[in-house]
């Protein structure tokens, strides 16, 4: 099987201060847009790489959805994103007082987008490194 991963959907309050977050906060860029009887009803960004996988931001609409925002992976990190300098991104986080971080340790820290997901950011290791 030749399988890879195309999109996961989070659920969302506000779909305006999503995007607004995963696009100028973090380094996401704005796909596509659709729309349910003539309200934007979900969005899907990703990193703008060709064939990257996808997150679709989805506006929460019912009870059930609306109870979950924020907990859709309970107290671990829906998403883990590396960075090529890591302690770098964290001193400019700590600029931004919005933002809820964790203490940088072990290369890596943690914060939270606007609606109370977790996010993990990681050093990124050397190609080097990896072992196929």
């Amino acid at each position: 099987m030749n399988l890879k991963l195309s999109s996961i959907t989070l659920l969302v309050r506000d779909l305006d201060k999503a995007v607004e977050f995963y696009t100028e906060v973090l380094p996401f860029r704005l796909k596509t847009t659709g729309y349910k009887n003539a309200q934007l009803h979900y969005v899907q960004i990703g990193t703008g790489k060709f064939r990257d996988s996808e997150i679709q931001l989805k506006l929460a609409e019912t009870e059930a959805e609306k109870k979950v925002i924020g907990k859709q992976s309970a107290d671990s990190p829906f998403l883990t994103l590396e960075s090529t300098d890591c302690e770098k991104d964290f001193k400019e986080f700590q600029l931004n007082s919005h933002l809820v971080l964790s203490e940088f340790i072990h290369n890596s820290f943690s914060m939270k987008d606007v609606s109370g997901n977790q996010i993990k950011i990681i050093q990124a290791k050397p190609y080097d490194t990896y072992s196929i």
